[in-house]
């Protein structure tokens, strides 16, 4: 793909993208299968260390239906929120939403975010709100679970404000992070309207990932087992190209090299005796 711009959230004007789609389906099942098979792609790439970052775009869609906001006024808020600046939400929430039951319910919106408690919090923050808020606090708290019993290694965070691809996502959205990428590895979430604009809206749900990123997982910590060899010797290069036939990493030194052999991840070296070379350990 090229990009104008690059993606705030997953980097890069010109990723290698790979697009994981599961049409025809509206339920959990889906979602949960979306999100292991990201988490999954993502450990067998050589990520050790997951944090997940899931939520819901309901809930902010169903109290701005609730309140009556749009145009600008929608508008400010989604930026405060996205912000999640307390005091430029306040001062939205007070401009724009009379009702004192719903204001409170976009007051918390913008502090709902970190761990389990998250969802205990919410259930009581969002008591009186309409049904299809209860109806995604229901969904990610099965998502959590779903999550975590598959993926207990896994370090997930909740974050009810989150309005990431607030035009285009429906349902329950996510980003995966790997320590020292300073963007998500992989993201995604529920997109049910995608097909309207071809005339076929249909269920959907699924996540992207940069191919370019996941080589650089597996490529992180190579295996120390090359064999260092010198830069010249009677019968070398045979010696070297029947080791590397036979699947063995050989790094060869050049004339005036200055690095050796634990710069380039060897622990071995060919060294010639009675006239043979041989692989002795270090």
């Amino acid at each position: 793909m090229l990009r104008a711009t690059p993606d705030q959230h997953q980097g890069g004007r010109s990723p290698v993208q790979v697009g994981v789609e599961l049409f025809g389906h509206a339920g959990l099942e889906a979602d949960l299968e979306i999100l292991n098979l990201a988490l999954a792609s993502l450990t067998a790439a050589g990520a050790d260390e997951i944090h997940l970052a899931l939520g819901h775009i309901g809930i902010y869609r169903s109290l701005v239906e609730a309140s009556g906001l749009e145009g600008d006024a929608e508008r400010a808020m989604f930026e405060a929120l996205e912000l999640k600046s307390p005091g430029e939400l306040a001062a939205r929430v007070e401009a724009s939403v009379s009702d004192p039951g719903l204001a409170e319910m976009f007051m918390a919106l913008g502090r709902l975010h970190g761990g389990e408690e998250v969802l205990h919090e919410a259930r009581e923050a969002f008591a009186e709100a309409p049904a299809a808020v209860g109806a995604a606090l229901e969904q990610l708290r099965a998502l959590q679970q779903g999550v975590l019993a598959a993926h207990p290694e896994v370090s997930l965070y909740l974050d009810l404000g989150e309005l990431r691809g607030y035009a285009y996502h429906t349902g329950m959205m996510f980003a995966a992070y790997v320590p020292g990428y300073g963007q998500a590895l992989a993201k995604g979430g529920r997109y049910d309207d995608t097909g309207r604009a071809f005339g076929r809206a249909r269920p959907a749900t699924g996540f992207s990932m940069d191919l370019k990123q996941l080589a650089t997982l597996s490529l992180a910590e190579p295996p120390c087992d090359g064999i260092w060899a010198p830069a010249e010797g009677e019968g070398l290069a045979e010696a070297v190209m029947a080791l590397r036939t036979r699947g063995e990493r050989v790094v060869q030194a050049l004339p005036g090299q200055r690095t050796g052999p634990s710069e380039h991840r060897c622990n071995r070296q060919l060294v010639r005796r009675d006239g043979h070379w041989q692989a002795v350990t270090l």
